[in-house]
Order: structure tokens, then sequence, then C-alpha cells
């Protein structure tokens, strides 16, 4: 067998390596905007009035938590996605993401499209259209989550036709 032969075997889970590293992107943007002005982030925690009062200072720490989960995911990226510890980390961020999700949903959509969603701080993409806040926010989460799915699942499809993959090879 040829080394090239060699080569062509080993899986590189292209679209898995291309949905972590969007993921790892947008946490580590997301978060870093966040940590940049944290109050201006509680500030528009604060108008959703989901989360009571006594919690609001929690808030602080979600910046720096999404930086170190995309730092984490860049991890992933390299060397760890067919491995349990990269799906648990990719599970933790998909289980992030529908925890955001739900916090939107629970917040009146008049005050989200006054207030913006916060996932990119106080930048807003699409203030002043009827409701696109929330569309908005709904339709990223919703490309993240598909996102993660591939992530997740790619390598697990790919590995489990690793031995037809081999047997053809050999044929």
């Amino acid at each position: 067998m040829t080394e090239q032969g060699k080569t062509d075997q080993v899986p590189r889970f292209v679209f898995s390596r291309i949905a972590v590293g969007i993921i790892a992107l947008v946490w580590v943007l997301s978060g870093t905007m966040k940590a940049l002005d944290p109050a201006g982030f509680i500030d528009m925690i604060q108008q959703h009035r989901v989360i009571g009062d006594m919690y609001r200072g929690y808030a602080m720490y979600v910046g720096p938590g999404e930086i170190v989960l995309g730092l984490v995911l860049v991890f992933v990226l390299g060397s760890e996605l067919r491995k349990p510890f990269g799906r648990a980390v990719l599970v933790l961020s998909l289980l992030v993401i529908v925890a955001f999700t739900v916090y939107l949903n629970m917040v009146d959509p008049v005050v989200l499209q006054e207030s913006g969603c916060g996932c990119l701080s106080d930048f807003r993409i699409a203030s002043g259209i009827e409701g696109s806040q929330y569309f908005i926010a709904m339709l990223r989460n919703g490309l993240l989550a598909a996102m993660h799915v591939i992530a997740i699942v790619g390598p697990i499809v790919t590995m489990r036709k690793m031995p037809q993959i081999n047997a053809n090879a050999l044929a």
C-alpha cells in the first residue's frame, strides 16, 4: 500500500471541522463583545425582565464563559472531534445554545426589539425592522444548532463507514 493510499483512508471530517470552526468563532466573538462591555450587557439583561435582580451579577461571567467555550472548541477542532471529550464539549455548547434560545423565547418580543438580544452585546444586527431581533436571533441559533449536529454526527457516521471504506480499498 502506498503512502498516498494511507492518507486517502484517514477521515478528515471536513464539514464537521468547518462547523466547529464557525461555532468557535461565534462563541469567541460573542464572548469578547460581552466581556468588553459587561455593564452594557447586564443592563440589557435587566431590560429583558426575565432574570431576577439577585442573579443579575452572574451575567458578567457569561462573556468570559463564552470565550473559554470557544477556545476549548478550537482545541476540539484540532484533534478531538471523534473522541468522547470532543463530543462532550460539543454537546455542552449545544445545550448552552438551547438555553439561550429558551431565554430569548421568554423575553417579550417588543422588549427584545427595543433592547436587542444581547447576543453580540449592544450591537444589534437588524434593528428597526418589525420583529427582526427575534427572527435573527432564532435563525442564528437554529443555524448554530444545525452546525452542532453536523459536528457531532459527522465523525460518528464517518467512523462507522470506515470498515466499508477499508474493505473497498482492499478489493
